[in-house]
């Protein structure tokens, strides 16, 4: 399956108006501090009716706690024994899914994951996305019924997504240039995104603190509306992997939760571009170009509206937010193309 790490065309993309429904979200500052649950086979649910499941039946190995940045949390840990299987954690969401806006066909799923602490065989780790509801007293089905969701490797720190194509195969993507792996720091918090886009049968991942965006084919075998049809998503799934505590257990965070339906899926393109802020718009004199992802900027090229450069403006020195003089500029719609380290993001400034 190629993976399509998208550069921006030169003419300007204008942003689809979407018509945004929060399905379900989620902080666990009304948990309490302590086990999720009480029942690790999977049966019952616990806390926010989130149900976990270990082959060890440990109930503490889910836990809501006090993280120092955000505020209370939901951890899973791997299972102390390599023999013992994978540990898992689910939140049904079918219902509210069910109920959803007719025509609201594009799931967007936001998360923070916290990357833990490495260890030391390769393999190991954990994968947490949107998946098919499956009674996870057996572990095993639930751990293969993904849909789309991110793998995350705590043996290297490297980052993919990942989806389950109903097709015999299950996709991975890669978000650097060349299937480059894209290495996480560990012990570190990451805000993650998912366009699950059964309108256009896309899949969108972002990861907005680094720029990246990159997009994959959904069900290539089913198209519209048959993917959505016999694919729906129904929950929201975590699950470790081939934990061995001999190199050390690594707990897992997750906050911030958060799914929304819309009518349309925004491109790769437009992900891009809202992540970056131009003001004053309409300018005169000078106009502030800001990234609150912190994504450099290594060049901006100014074209005009029949595609012609104006101007070119270099040796930003990584800066993140750039004040830009335009006066000299003559009154009208112009693109700035703003050259990031993966790609180029084009916005629209209307000079007065």
């Amino acid at each position: 399956m190629k993976t399509n790490n998208i550069i921006l065309a030169i003419s300007f993309l204008f942003i689809s108006s979407l018509k945004a429904q929060e399905l379900y979200s989620e902080d666990f500052e009304n948990f309490t501090i302590g086990y999720v649950g009480s029942d690790a086979t999977g049966q019952t649910s616990g806390q926010g009716g989130w149900f976990t499941a270990s082959p060890t039946q440990l109930d503490s190995l889910f836990q809501i706690q006090n993280d120092p940045v955000n505020g209370k949390v939901i951890t899973v840990t791997g299972n102390p024994y390599l023999t013992a299987g994978n540990t898992g954690i689910r939140k049904d969401i079918d219902e509210v899914i069910i109920d959803r806006i007719i025509g609201n066909n594009v799931f967007k799923f936001e998360m923070d994951f916290y990357t833990a602490q490495p260890t030391g065989i390769d393999g190991e780790g954990i994968w947490f996305g949107l998946g098919k509801k499956e009674d996870i007293g057996n572990i095993f089905p639930f751990l293969s019924t993904p849909i789309v969701g991110f793998s995350f490797y705590t043996y290297s720190g490297e980052l993919r997504g990942i989806h389950n194509t109903y097709g015999g195969t299950t996709p991975q993507t890669y978000f650097l240039e060349n299937n480059q792996p894209l290495i996480l720091p560990f012990d570190t918090w990451v805000s993650l995104v998912i366009y699950a886009d059964y309108i256009n049968n896309k899949i969108i991942y972002e990861i907005p603190s680094l720029g990246l965006v990159s997009e994959n084919d959904f069900f290539p075998n089913f198209p519209y509306p048959t993917n959505i049809n016999n694919h729906l998503l129904e929950s929201i799934n975590i699950a470790t992997s081939m934990i061995d505590a001999g190199n050390g257990l690594p707990t897992y965070r997750f906050d911030n939760f958060k799914v929304t339906a819309l009518n349309s899926s925004l491109s790769v393109e437009e992900v891009l571009s809202n992540s970056f802020f131009l003001y004053p718009n309409p300018a005169v004199n000078l106009v502030t170009i800001n990234n609150p992802q912190n994504t450099f900027i290594k060049q901006i090229e100014i074209y005009d509206l029949t595609g012609k450069l104006v101007n070119t403006q270099n040796y930003f020195e990584d800066k993140t937010e750039i004040e830009l003089n335009v006066e000299k500029l003559a009154t009208g719609v112009y693109l700035l193309h703003l050259q990031t380290d993966e790609r180029v993001v084009v916005k629209k400034l209307i000079k007065r």
